[in-house]
């Protein structure tokens, strides 16, 4: 059942073989209401790989430097509330 103010949205191919946006509103007196929307494409869609580094720098965002640990990090296991020192 269509109830007023549901909303149907749909990228078909019309008649001329170019892709469009269909949306269908059904109106307040149940009569459905049509409109499509052409979407213009200039060009072949294409998948960059982008570095993190390349975006960075392309946003002007400089990271600090790194600072080395202050501390000695050891590994270790924990069961519980149990913690054990890994020897390697």
């Amino acid at each position: 059942m269509q109830r007023p103010g549901q909303v149907d949205a749909r990228g078909v191919i019309d008649e001329a073989g170019k892709y469009v946006i269909a949306i269908k509103v059904i109106s307040d007196a149940g009569e459905p209401l049509a409109i499509m929307l052409p979407l213009e494409f200039s060009g072949a869609f294409e998948e960059r790989a982008v570095s993190a580094y390349t975006k960075l720098d392309a946003l002007n965002i400089t990271l600090p430097e790194l600072t080395p640990p202050e501390a000695a990090l050891e590994p270790f296991l924990r069961s519980g509330e149990l913690f054990f020192r890994l020897v390697i």
